[in-house]
This record gives structure tokens, C-alpha cells and sequence, in this order.
């Protein structure tokens, strides 16, 4: 690892480390270490890569076990959350907690533990299906012989997880029901960009290991996926039809994974229209989930009464700008280690990987009168991981800059 970094690389370590959790039926990774003490199924599949770079495959394999046998099972459906005690009870302890502080031990996250499989709004995470085979996929391409039989074992699991979606397919899209993706403070009712994009990586990576036919064809879905999100005179897709807002979560998903082949014109276009575009440009480092902001209409109450109507658009998230610096070391190797010194000062700063920053002050921990940024954060945690795992492959490799 490049040594200029071996500070982030510490710090991010120790963080996704302190929020791996041992419990009599193995070690879980839970989303954060306070108010996020839970096993969030999206947060734990897109932190697989950084678990895998520092050989805790072994966490990665049994939290993936777990959320088969935790399906729902009139449709598969994956589990939002696991959890001892309700996710909410957690989350008002530990604000609660700030100002009266007690014995909240009861609250160590333990077996048994309780299944969630819907959210506030009565909706399920519409994404922890696709995200899970997807995490499953990486498990098994970063050591095929070792998990193989595994992969064997599950694999017919891993079909159901994706046929789940069936029903919610219309005119060739998936239309998930409002607040149910991972920008969930939004409404996003309807066909997103990110969701079908994350069905479809799933799907791929499933079939070529499984090596069948993937459940939905996957050459009239690109091209459904590319043509309904298409911005007018831009490469770049929006995120919901009826917006024009743009998403980077699902961009930097695309150029990371292939959607648009990695040596491609069209991958190359693609990240230096979203450089140049506002979500990138307008503070130090890229991070903003979306820009422009969603509707206020589309906000979802709770997260006004807590401060953070705008916790999906303005402001930045750990995982995106370390995501950002994953994808830029593939193309310009400057300006991904010009980010990475960025999460290099706020990790020294903070001693941890945060959450959320506030980029108008400095990026520093979002703290409001109700919410403090969840850290150490272990989606941030371990794509800060995965992002120095890259840069450290293409420079050693020359494989940036082209």
C-alpha cells in the first residue's frame, strides 16, 4: 500500500475493525458503532470489497449466510436490518444517550436477533436483494477456489434473490415503491437509474458464474436503462425520469463495474463529463449524493424533523468520495490521489471515518441537534479500503492516465 496513505489506511481499517461484531454464530460486520449498531443489509454488502482487502472474507461469507437464512419466504425477500433490539429504540438511545447518559449495555448488539424486513414508510429495501448476490459475486471472484463450493451450495439461493424482483418489473424496468432505495430519504417512486443499474451488475455477475442464462435479459435492459435515464446533450444519466437531477452514486457504480466498458470511449466521456459537473466540482472533492436537490415534496418527514432534509443532496458521503477516488485512479491517477489526501486530512482530523461531512464547513462531521454523523462508519470505512487498494493496483500496474 502506498506508503504517503498509511495513515487513511490505518484509520479506515480500525474503524471498519471496531464495528465487526462476534456473536455465537459468527462474526457480522454492523453498519456503525452508535446510533447505526445494526446490520444494515446495504451498508454490509457495498462494505464486501473493503472487508475482502483486509482478508476478512470470513465476516463477507457468514453475514451473506445469514441474510439467505433470514429470507422471507413467500418471496425471498432480504432483510432490511438484523438486529437484538428495534432499529429505531437504537437510534433514539443513542441521542437520548448524549444527554442523560445511562447503563444502555441491554442494547449490545447480540443473538437472537430480530429480523426487519420493512422501513419506516412500510417499504422494503429494494436494493438488498441485487446488492446482496452482488457482494456474493465479489466473495467469490477475489478467491474462486476457495469459495466455490460455497458459490455451489447457495448459488440456487442466489437465483431467488433475483427473481424476486419479477413482479416489480414493468416495460422493462424495475419500478421500486417510494423511499426504498438507499437515497431513502427521498421519495424516488418508480424506475431509478440506480436501482435497475445495481439489478443489472448483480444479474451479470451472477450468470457468468453461475454460467446460464441471467434471469432478465441483460442486453435490452442496458439499453432500457441507458435510453430512459438519458440526459438531453450529456452522457451522463439522470436519476429518476422525472427529474432532472443527476446521481453520482450510480455513475461511479457504472464506471466502477463495467456497465460501460472499462477501455471505452464512452467510460472515458462518461467520467470527465461527471469531473466537470457540479457534483464534483463545487467543493474540494466530490461526495454529494445528487445535485440538483431533490423536491421538497419528495423529502420524507422524519428526516426534516431531525435537521437533514438534505442528507441525499448536499451533503457529502464518506463512501461516494471514496468511491470518486476508486474510479478516478482508472483515469487520472493525480486527481485520485488528490482525493484520497483529502479523506487522508479529515481521517487524521477525526481519528475515524465519519458518515456524512458538511462541505461548507470544512467537511467536518455533520452534527445537528438531533443527529451526529455515524463514526466509525463501515460503508465509508471500507470503500476508503477498496479505494487504496485501487490506486495501489494501477499505479503499480500503469493501468491510469489513458
Amino acid at each position: 500500500m502506498n506508503q504517503y496513505f498509511s495513515h487513511l489506511k490505518n484509520i479506515a481499517q480500525s474503524s471498519l475493525e471496531t464495528n465487526i461484531v462476534e456473536t455465537s454464530s459468527g462474526p457480522y460486520l454492523a453498519a456503525g458503532a452508535h446510533q447505526f449498531r445494526t446490520l444494515w443489509t446495504r451498508d454490509f454488502c457495498l462494505s464486501v470489497p473493503g472487508l475482502l482487502a483486509i482478508d476478512r472474507d470470513d465476516v463477507a461469507v457468514n453475514h451473506i449466510s445469514k441474510l439467505l437464512t433470514t429470507r422471507r419466504p413467500h418471496d425471498h425477500l432480504v432483510v432490511r436490518g438484523l438486529d437484538s433490539v428495534n432499529p429505531k429504540l437504537r437510534v433514539v438511545a443513542h441521542s437520548v444517550g448524549r444527554w442523560f447518559p445511562g447503563p444502555w449495555h441491554q442494547f449490545i448488539l447480540q443473538e437472537p436477533m430480530q429480523t426487519e424486513y420493512l422501513g419506516e414508510h412500510g417499504t422494503p429495501a429494494i436494493d438488498s436483494n441485487a446488492l446482496t448476490v452482488l457482494a456474493a459475486t465479489w466473495v467469490y471472484d477475489r478467491d474462486p477456489e476457495k469459495h466455490q463450493e460455497w458459490w455451489d451450495k447457495n448459488q440456487t439461493a442466489f437465483e431467488k434473490l433475483l427473481l424476486f424482483y419479477r413482479p416489480y418489473f414493468h416495460r422493462g424496468l424495475i419500478h421500486q415503491p417510494a423511499f426504498s432505495d438507499w437515497q431513502d430519504s427521498s421519495r424516488r417512486e418508480g424506475p431509478t437509474f440506480y436501482v435497475n443499474l445495481v439489478y443489472y451488475l448483480a444479474a451479470r455477475a451472477f450468470a457468468r458464474i453461475a454460467k446460464t442464462e441471467a434471469p432478465t435479459a441483460l442486453e435490452p435492459l442496458h439499453k432500457q436503462i441507458e435510453a430512459h435515464f438519458a440526459l438531453p446533450n450529456n452522457p451522463l444519466l439522470r436519476a429518476h425520469k422525472d427529474l432532472e437531477t443527476v446521481s453520482i452514486d450510480a455513475i461511479l457504480l457504472g464506471l466502477d463495474q463495467a456497465f460501460w466498458p472499462h477501455n471505452s470511449q464512452q467510460a472515458r466521456s462518461i467520467y470527465h463529463s461527471l469531473k466537470d459537473h457540479t457534483l464534483w466540482s463545487r467543493y474540494e472533492v466530490p461526495g454529494q449524493a445528487s445535485d440538483p436537490s431533490y423536491p421538497r415534496s419528495w423529502i420524507s418527514w422524519t428526516t426534516w424533523v431531525v435537521g437533514l432534509k438534505n442528507y441525499h443532496d448536499q451533503f457529502a458521503w464518506s463512501w461516494l468520495t471514496a468511491l470518486a477516488a476508486k474510479v478516478a485512479a482508472r483515469f487520472d491517477s493525480s486527481e485520485s490521489h488528490r482525493i484520497l489526501q483529502e479523506l487522508q486530512r479529515w481521517a487524521e482530523r477525526d481519528q475515524t471515518i465519519g458518515e456524512i461531512y458538511a462541505p461548507k464547513k470544512d467537511f467536518k462531521l455533520v452534527r445537528k441537534f438531533l443527529y451526529r454523523s455515524e463514526a466509525p462508519f463501515s460503508w465509508g470505512s471500507a470503500k476508503v479500503l477498496e479505494a487504496l487498494e485501487a490506486y495501489h493496483l494501477h499505479k503499480k500496474h500503469k493501468l491510469n492516465d489513458y
